[in-house]
């Protein structure tokens, strides 16, 4: 699917660019950008994180700490129930049609029920809500262009609690203003295939997205709908990317929102997210490897601003707003966040994932810097991140955490 994305981008920059490429100077060499190599854009090491391990423990503001082998081994024995969970699985999580189907099937036994929000500002936001039971709610944020079916892997894990063994928390997903899959009805011509080439390429609607300058508030909908719902005692979010960034912006502009928050890959601005996509189109379907920035097309000043006047003008996106996330993190002053970050994200570099791990000055804050690409961890070390996040979740300060955490064969053993 993000390949026939890639490909109908592709089609839309030849057939809608050509006047504008005509009336663009092309000077013959101080028009070539040389890309900046990935070792290059990644920062130096800090005297905080060191980036030379596999797995890197990083907790409030001491230096961080190789993770032991026996923690992961130990969450791999705990929790390898997920390894055998088809929502753990690539091919079927991707096809989204078929994992709505399966989350609603009345033959599942953890079968969630779809249902909506409305925003304050009168828009529809669709939801998967799992009821397990649970006085804790985990909110699920997904990645830019994302439905929220491909958030799937977080209802398996948590499914159960920190044992293993007993039922887990309630879990929500929901998309994005603008975003989500909203199957074909004959009788409905809102479902119908349109001429709106951002929803053909991205899967996004243009007319509602607004790339983070406002999406907080679908945040604090979903939220405040289903404390209204369920007297929840807790309220957790797990996000990745820019679900991570509008996670953290509405924690800044309405405090207490969440009890604690999980980032994964998190943007600083959209501004660094649109440099790195014109220089390599390709990041567009394969944000983990990219692949098209070492192309000589890629490299032309002159296709790069193609691309961004095809943006604005074409697909209508909203890519000039300002918000940096870096600018409202110092308001958040309690809520606890953990952070997770594989250390050559080509999406976020270890310079920009410095810059809002600095910006946090809550004391309860952790980081697992791992060696995964961007947004795979809970893929990659989906036992670990399970871990991570019951410790997270339960523990009450950083000290608590490191305690429980590396000391996890002996905490959990106690405990089941």
């Amino acid at each position: 699917m993000n390949y026939l994305r890639l490909l109908v981008a592709m089609v839309s920059i030849s057939s809608y660019s050509l006047n504008y490429l005509d009336a663009v100077v092309r000077q013959p060499e101080s028009d070539v950008i040389v890309p900046q190599k990935n070792i290059d854009s990644q920062a130096m090491p800090s005297k905080q994180i060191s980036y030379a391990y596999k797995t890197e423990i990083v907790l409030g503001n001491a230096a961080g700490t190789e993770l032991a082998e026996q923690v992961e081994s130990h969450a791999k024995k705990i929790y390898k129930d997920l390894n055998g969970s088809p929502y753990f699985k690539t091919s079927f999580v991707r096809n989204v049609p078929a994992v709505r189907v399966h989350h609603i099937d009345p033959n599942n036994p953890d079968r969630g029920q779809l249902v909506s929000v409305d925003t304050e500002d009168g828009l529809e936001i669709k939801c998967t809500y799992f009821d397990r039971g649970s006085d804790e709610l985990v909110v699920v944020g997904a990645g830019f262009t994302n439905e929220r079916e491909i958030m799937t892997p977080f209802v398996e894990m948590f499914k159960t609690d920190a044992t293993g063994l007993n039922k887990g928390r309630d879990v929500i997903l929901f998309d994005f203003r603008g975003h989500g899959y909203d199957p074909v009805v004959l009788c409905d011509t809102s479902t119908w295939m349109t001429a709106d080439l951002a929803k053909n390429t991205f899967g996004m609607d243009a007319r509602h997205s607004m790339l983070g300058e406002i999406e907080e508030f679908d945040v604090v909908a979903v939220i405040k709908a289903m404390r209204e719902y369920k007297n929840y005692k807790k309220v957790h979010g797990v996000s990745v990317c820019f679900g991570s960034f509008v996670f953290l912006k509405a924690e800044a502009k309405f405090p207490g929102l969440f009890d604690r928050i999980v980032v994964d890959g998190c943007w600083d601005t959209l501004e660094k997210v649109i440099d790195k996509l014109k220089q390599d189109f390709k990041l567009l379907a394969k944000p983990q490897t990219g692949g098209f920035k070492e192309y000589w097309l890629s490299k032309q000043k002159w296709f790069q601003q193609s691309l961004i006047w095809i943006a604005r003008h074409v697909w209508w996106l909203n890519i000039d707003h300002d918000v940096r996330l870096k600018n409202y993190l110092p308001r958040i002053q309690k809520t606890p966040i953990l952070f997770f970050y594989g250390k050559n994200d080509l999406m976020v570099y270890r310079d920009e994932f410095e810059d809002l791990w600095n910006a946090v000055s809550v004391p309860y804050k952790v980081a697992v810097v791992t060696s995964n690409p961007h947004v795979m961890n809970h893929y990659k070390q989906k036992e670990l991140y399970k871990l991570a996040c019951e410790t997270f979740f339960a523990s009450s300060s950083v000290e608590e955490f490191g305690k429980q955490f590396f000391e996890a064969p002996t905490h959990i053993a106690s405990q089941s």
